[in-house]
């Protein structure tokens, strides 16, 4: 029993310091843990962070592209304005810039290119380097313009082996593609970067065949300057990024963060594939990477309990009688350390909630940022559109021709409907039709819009004479031309007219079909034109927008046009705006024609080519039209009717026709267009060729013809859009008229 004095302080020692280490390791296992799984969740974050970087530059590049295969040809101006309202600086760093590189199969061909895009100012742009090759590319137009991008045009890429791989494999599989490590022609500089290009094909008409491909649209990208932000945060501090083009290797070096790597600790490489590449991102734990805590707690863990255990030893030295109080010390120091491991386990697993929170916001932010994706889906309607129109020109099969028609009709429907959804704005009121006559709830209105408009403005009312009924709430009715009125007010603050007319209005299956949200018919026609600023066209396109509004704060709402459009709309009627900046805006409204017992309504026309007014081969008809489309939809409306016709697609085109061809009986010509408009032609043909009859078209109402005194009472015109029986009754009008 003499020993038990000195075998239970030693006892209690012993514990003590197998407790203590136990803890010490237990906690050290813990912080490992932790270290661990926090390097695992930055690698993680890391490889996100690169391809979320990269989804963003892709969604860049097809927008940039859906411009180029909506538009079929773009200036060098169109660019450069498109991508001056994309912010490259503010929202897309680490970009150098968006660019076009054309293609071609032969060395004329590009330089063909080079020379219709044009150079810009104080800069030639030629074909380099030389040399022969299978085909060629030039970049012809990059922006922003700064030092760097000047330095890139018309430079081409197919001459370079790791550029043209990446170009051939977006060509043939016609999606995006990335190139392989470069050193970019912008590397003007002494300290020249590492990097990459990032490309995606043009393919208008859905079609990628090298015949009628046009190139690429493509971004160019330094390494450190788009990757470095990725990795400044605090979070990365202690550690070693590097990212590699395919494995691991000095010469594949794309970045480098500035953080040296300890030479042992926690690393971790893996591999993303971006764009037909693989990239490495490799991660290594700096100096000074201690998990989520800086403070490493098992150290001190170690020294607190080898000093309980060496204190409890000692108590129990001095006497076998406190020998029960240095047990329950013992027991409240274990107690106390096991509470610590448990609230330290509770705090990791709080800290690891965190994080998850975190990286799930981190995660949405991103997606947030991508939701520009939504015009890739609008995209894919245009495709299914275009496709179908496309394939329908190429078909004699009727049945095949319907289905293909159809397709087109559904695609048209859906984005219709999507850009419903986003930026449609509906009033869903219940309305009260009743019996209208159009001209009687105008003339009724005089009154109130003398008073609405002011002294300073003109009002004309041009009322049809027989005019149809509609059935409509006439209250709606009125509230939506004086809303129109308000609006074509506040575009004339220094005066002007305001016109409303009226008129009977009957769209053929030929014209509804141009416009899929128009059923063929008989409408009754209410439009209000204005002599105003006029609309640009981007605020025309988007005035339809419920709260957009160019009018200073507080003095709009942005509703009136979107009010008047759902009432239209819920009348079963369409809604048609036509503006030029300059020359003023006219919005029509069309409301379906009233067939109810109370109408008391003439006998409609077939309508049948059979039986029109037709033409002689003997009667010639120059065409005047700047619209393609528009022009070659007259010239082949007055074939059918009869007439040898000749086209021109502006002025000056149109005075050579007719000294080519001096028994020209009529001129049909649009108004406004480029260069010489419709008046100063028609004062022309007046001064030169006065035996030949005059015709005008315009998108406006009739009154824009006598605007500011340039057309005469006596010219004739036909208003956009006309039915074949119009214009047949018109042009017959026009040519039988005594002179």
């Amino acid at each position: 029993m003499k020993l038990r004095p000195n075998v239970l302080p030693l006892l209690i020692l012993l514990l003590g310091l197998l407790l203590t280490v136990l803890t010490a390791w237990q906690l050290e296992r813990t912080d490992a843990e932790r270290s661990e799984a926090r390097f695992n969740a930055l690698a993680e974050r890391a490889r996100k962070s690169v391809e979320a970087t990269y989804q963003l530059k892709l969604a860049l590049l097809r927008g940039t592209a859906g411009l180029f295969n909506a538009s079929g040809r773009v200036t060098g101006a169109e660019f450069r304005s498109f991508v001056e309202r994309l912010r490259l600086a503010q929202s897309y760093q680490g970009t150098l810039g968006i660019g076009f590189a054309a293609y071609a199969p032969t060395k004329r061909e590009i330089e063909a290119r080079i020379a219709e895009a044009g150079s810009p100012p104080g800069q030639t742009v030629r074909h380099w380097p030389e040399g022969e090759r299978d085909s060629y590319s030039a970049i012809l137009y990059i922006e922003p313009l700064n030092r760097r991008n000047r330095a890139a045009l018309g430079f081409d890429m197919m001459s370079e082996a790791t550029r043209r791989e990446a170009m051939l494999r977006s060509r043939v599989n016609g999606q995006s593609a990335m190139s392989g490590r470069v050193l970019l022609v912008q590397e003007i500089e002494k300290f020249k970067q590492p990097g990459f290009l990032i490309y995606a094909p043009l393919t208008p008409g859905g079609s990628i065949a090298a015949s009628s491909f046009p190139g690429w649209v493509y971004t160019p990208l330094r390494g450190p300057d788009l990757f470095g932000p990725l990795f400044k945060g605090a979070e990365f501090e202690h550690v070693h990024v590097s990212i590699f083009d395919g494995e691991p290797r000095p010469g594949n070096l794309l970045f480098a963060s500035p953080v040296p790597a300890a030479r042992q600790g926690q690393s971790r490489s893996q591999q993303l594939e971006l764009g037909g590449r693989k990239l490495t991102i490799r991660l290594a734990a700096a100096p000074g990477f201690q998990g989520s805590s800086p403070t490493r707690l098992w150290p001190f863990v170690l020294l607190a309990g080898t000093a309980i255990s060496l204190l409890a030893a000692a108590l129990a030295w001095q006497a076998e009688q406190v020998v029960g109080r240095v047990h329950d010390q013992v027991r409240r120091r274990t107690a106390q350390l096991n509470r610590s491991n448990a609230r330290l386990r509770e705090e990791i697993a709080a800290r690891s909630q965190a994080e998850e929170q975190l990286f799930q916001a981190q995660k949405m932010e991103a997606v947030g940022q991508l939701t520009g994706g939504i015009a890739h889906d609008f995209n894919n309607m245009l495709a299914v559109v275009i496709g179908s129109l496309d394939f329908a020109r190429h078909t004699d099969d009727v049945a095949r021709l319907k289905r293909l028609i159809e397709q087109a009709l559904k695609g048209a429907t859906k984005a219709a409907e999507l850009t419903q959804r986003l930026l449609a704005f509906s009033r869903r009121q219940t309305l009260v039709p009743t019996v209208v006559d159009a001209n009687t709830l105008v003339a009724e209105m005089s009154e109130l819009l003398h008073r609405t408009i002011g002294g300073a403005i003109r009002l004309e009312t041009v009322l049809a004479g027989g005019l149809w009924r509609v059935f409509a709430d006439p209250a709606q009715l009125e509230s939506a031309i004086l809303n129109l009125a308000v609006n074509a007010r506040d575009a004339m603050p220094d005066g002007g007219q305001l016109t409303i007319e009226t008129a009977n209005c009957d769209l053929a299956s030929d014209h509804a079909g141009a416009s899929p949200d128009i059923a063929a018919g008989q409408y009754v026609l209410i439009a209000i034109g204005d002599t105003g600023h006029g609309m640009a066209p981007d605020v025309q396109a988007r005035v339809l927008e419920p709260f957009f509004t160019t009018k200073e704060v507080g003095k709009g709402t942005g509703l009136g046009l979107p009010q008047v459009f759902g009432f239209v709309k819920q009348s079963g009627g369409h809604l048609k705006i036509y503006s030029e900046v300059g020359r003023g805006t006219t919005v029509r409204i069309y409301l379906p024609r009233y067939r109810g017992p109370d109408a008391d309504v003439p006998a409609a026309s077939s309508g049948q080519l059979e039986t029109l007014p037709r033409g002689r081969p003997d009667e010639l008809i120059l065409a005047v039209e700047d619209e393609e489309h528009v022009r070659l939809m007259s010239v082949g409306a007055l074939r059918e009717l009869g007439y040898t016709v000749i086209h021109a697609s502006n002025g000056a085109a149109a005075l050579r026709c007719l000294h080519e061809h001096p028994g020209t009986r009529l001129v049909f010509t649009d108004v406004v267009m480029p260069e010489m408009d419709g008046v100063e032609l028609a004062a022309a043909i007046r001064e030169h060729y006065p035996e030949v009859r005059l015709l005008f078209t315009t998108g406006y109402a009739r009154n824009a013809m006598t605007r500011d005194g340039r057309l005469k009472d006596e010219v004739e015109l036909i208003s956009k859009p006309f039915t074949i029986a119009q214009l047949a009754g018109k042009i017959r009008q026009v040519l039988d008229r005594t002179p």
